[in-house]
């Protein structure tokens, strides 16, 4: 488990969307998405460890499915709800 790379990994692009003046700014939903969505490879690779990694990882899930619905992105909701 390399979080570290990834936490770098993320904060770089970060920085090339913020260098870039024509990119359009993030809205909330895409932030709480890409947060969410690297909590959930995260708490994968930590599934088998223990529980409490579990719940996080069916919170986290459950989170991924209501900004799906608060977007409207219907489809992709119902499919991280039957995850």
């Amino acid at each position: 488990m390399d979080m570290f790379a990834e936490a770098e990994k993320a904060a770089k692009e970060q920085e090339e969307e913020e260098e870039d003046p024509e990119a359009e700014p993030e809205d909330d939903f895409n932030a709480a998405w890409e947060v969410l969505d690297l909590a959930r490879a995260i708490f994968e690779k930590q599934e088998n460890e223990n529980d409490g990694a579990k719940l996080k990882l069916a919170d986290t899930y459950m989170c991924l499915g209501d900004v799906s619905l608060e977007t409207g992105s219907f489809l992709s909701s119902t499919c991280v709800f039957d995850v």
